[in-house]
């Protein structure tokens, strides 16, 4: 391979590292959904003890990635700079 193209697919690696994709709203977005549609069907179970928890735990996933981390983490980055 020549130097040149070697040089070139580094400085791209190098590139692409500092963009991470774990971060993207999409994916907090449909892991809350998914999250959300598998507690809300276990409300269904015959169990009390179950039905109360799962509605609880279903309520709290919505809020979690709406409030928390849609609203209060990106208005938080910014006053904070590197100490996050």
């Amino acid at each position: 391979m020549p130097r040149g193209r070697h040089d070139d697919l580094a400085e791209r690696g190098q590139q692409s590292a500092g963009r991470d994709r774990s971060h993207r709203p999409e994916l907090v977005t449909n892991a809350a959904r998914i999250l959300f549609f598998a507690l809300a069907s276990l409300p269904t179970a015959n169990d009390i003890t179950v039905r109360q928890i799962a509605a609880g735990l279903a309520a709290g996933v919505p809020l979690d990635a709406v409030v928390v981390r849609m609203l209060l983490r990106p208005a938080l980055v910014s006053p904070f700079g590197n100490a996050n």
